[in-house]
């Protein structure tokens, strides 16, 4: 049975929070993999509100900066440019996982809406299940059935292939060589736990998109290595924004596909249009186009 205690609750007056970011959530304790953790559970919420098409959110590439940092959630907020930051303390004792949230006006003032979780560990996704449809409650009026559908989705039911690729968004971010390998073997671990997930894949395309770059492998190896992984996580969940991300530059990169990329880049943006990053890379390509006023636009 899931325990939760509410610990504040304001109504949000209607548009008062028109973009939102999702801080990682600060571990209290000293575990790498618990930092990992709450970079992961950030992640999550991220895609799962940004699935709903009503509220608007930095993407994770924006605020995996603040992981592991102490830094105060309105000047987050400010530095983002965000009207509210969901800020959250996790902690884990023996089997359990407590895990304390708020969602902070970047303006200043009381929290918006604060909650505080008690729960196993292995009811991990029921936690997630909860907060997602708490936080999205506190910012929207009133979601359809379809809405709610999209944000309680899960990608996976295994707990360990989740723990891994969280590790691996973790390593994944340093973007050094050996912490990208390091990334490339949490995605891999990931994929062993649960052959369908389909974001490990979808993170092993991008890992191998900058071993390319970075020379860590030939680049000719390390994009046809990512183009595989890439059509793996399409093949599993055509209607993740991640593996399109990754597609369209592939297509890019190996087949000088200028139509092809834009293609995929803007179904990223129709699956994840509240989601900032698709919009980013987007707006990249259309810059590298030529199209500098439609790059403002996206």
């Amino acid at each position: 049975r899931l325990v939760w205690r509410q610990e504040a609750l304001i109504e949000v007056p209607p548009r008062a929070v028109e973009l939102l970011a999702v801080q990682p959530f600060a571990s209290l304790g000293p575990e790498e993999g618990d930092r990992a953790l709450g970079l992961g559970m950030a992640d999550a919420l991220i895609t799962r509100l940004a699935a709903t098409g009503r509220v608007a959110v930095r993407p994770t590439g924006a605020i995996r900066r603040f992981a592991g940092a102490a830094v105060d959630p309105v000047e987050a907020g400010r530095q983002l440019g965000v009207d509210a930051v969901l800020d959250g303390r996790l902690q884990r004792s023996d089997t359990r996982l407590r895990l304390t949230l708020q969602l902070v006006p970047t303006r200043g003032g009381a929290p918006l809406w604060a909650e505080r979780f008690d729960e196993e560990i292995t009811h991990l996704f029921a936690v997630e299940d909860r907060v997602a449809e708490r936080v999205a409650t506190a910012l929207v009026a009133e979601l359809s059935a379809e809405e709610r559908q999209r944000l309680a989705r899960r990608q996976t039911e295994s707990l360990e292939a989740y723990q891994a690729y969280c590790r691996g968004r973790f390593f994944w971010g340093r973007f050094s060589r050996p912490w990208v390998e390091k990334a490339m073997r949490c995605f891999h671990e990931a994929t062993i736990h649960d052959p369908r997930y389909a974001l490990p894949h979808a993170g092993l395309a991008d890992a191998f998109l900058v071993a390319g770059f970075a020379g860590a492998l030939p680049p000719r190896e390390a994009w046809a290595l990512a183009e595989e992984s890439s059509r793996r996580a399409l093949a599993l969940d055509d209607g993740l924004p991640e593996p399109h991300v990754s597609a369209g530059f592939l297509r890019l990169l190996l087949e000088w596909d200028w139509d092809g990329a834009e293609r995929e880049l803007r179904r990223a943006v129709d699956l994840a249009p509240s989601s900032t990053a698709p919009h980013q890379w987007l707006g990249l390509l259309l810059d590298l186009r030529g199209r500098p006023e439609e790059a403002a636009l996206s």
